[in-house]
């Protein structure tokens, strides 16, 4: 069985506890692509008011820096999220080593969670395709 990354581990845990503990039917994951908390600090300045997202009364963050790479891209950055592991720039789901490694989509799936991917971009751009995608290059088809 392959090694399940600790943050998989703990999201998954965290999804099936709130959904029993507290009635919790629906988690959403947002992600600002390329954005950080300085992005939303400074727009939130810019606009003059707390921007809604910063009131959420649960936030994370992940560091999603690439394997190979001090400036990392969103197939590294996307892996990142959707696995917990780091990966190199350009790889979508597989570890540098080439082994796959399961999505949180694909767990949740496998544990009887219904998951789906919205993007306002196209869906196979690296960071959606990294919730269901594996390929060693983001322009493999």
């Amino acid at each position: 069985m392959k090694k399940r990354s600790i943050l998989l581990v703990l999201l998954v845990f965290l999804v099936s506890l709130l959904s029993f503990a507290s009635g919790v039917n629906n988690v959403i994951f947002f992600i600002g692509d390329g954005m950080g908390a300085n992005h939303m600090l400074l727009a939130s300045y810019l606009e003059g008011y707390e921007l809604t997202m910063m009131k959420a009364p649960y936030t994370g963050y992940a560091l999603t820096y690439s394997a190979d790479s001090n400036v990392t891209d969103s197939a590294a950055a996307g892996t990142a999220l959707a696995t917990g592991y780091k990966t190199n720039n350009g790889m979508i789901g597989i570890l540098p080593n080439g082994e796959i490694v399961s999505t949180i989509s694909e767990v949740l799936a496998k544990e009887g969670y219904k998951t789906g991917i919205i993007a306002t971009s196209r869906i196979t751009h690296a960071t959606p395709a990294s919730y269901y995608g594996h390929v060693l290059d983001r322009d493999d088809d």
